[in-house]
């Protein structure tokens, strides 16, 4: 009884683990080798490299070294639309992680990160 008790949750595990989405991604490609020269900070999100238009997303970085930060870089990377962390807030709501937006149409346009990989520094 024991053993077929074992064997059950086993397999319960396998098929719920199974069923799982890891880390889901919604990045759409936008452009191969753009060059962005802007300031590098830190959000809470992780490193970004701020333009006048802009706010790009690094990704992978968590935050920039003392060298870096607060100072104006040129990087050259791919340029991608990653899916973030945004929520219409709802009246009376319990706060939530992410970034609050007002309404439908401000979920459209802030719905998408600008997020750049495979970032190599110019000089």
């Amino acid at each position: 009884m024991k053993k077929l008790f074992l064997i059950s949750g086993i397999i319960a595990i396998f098929f719920s683990a199974c069923g799982q989405n890891n880390k889901p991604t919604h990045d759409i490609l936008v452009k191969k080798n753009v060059t962005i020269t802007g300031i590098a900070n830190d959000a809470k999100l992780g490193a970004v490299i701020e333009t006048d238009s802009s706010i790009y997303y690094v990704d992978g970085l968590d935050y920039w070294p003392k060298d870096k930060y607060d100072k104006k870089i040129t990087v050259i990377a791919d340029l991608y639309k990653t899916s973030g962390p945004v929520f219409i807030q709802q009246k009376n709501s319990p706060a939530k992680q992410g970034i609050p937006v007002k309404d439908s149409n401000e979920y459209e346009k802030h719905k998408y990160l600008l997020t750049l990989k495979n970032i190599n520094y110019k000089k």
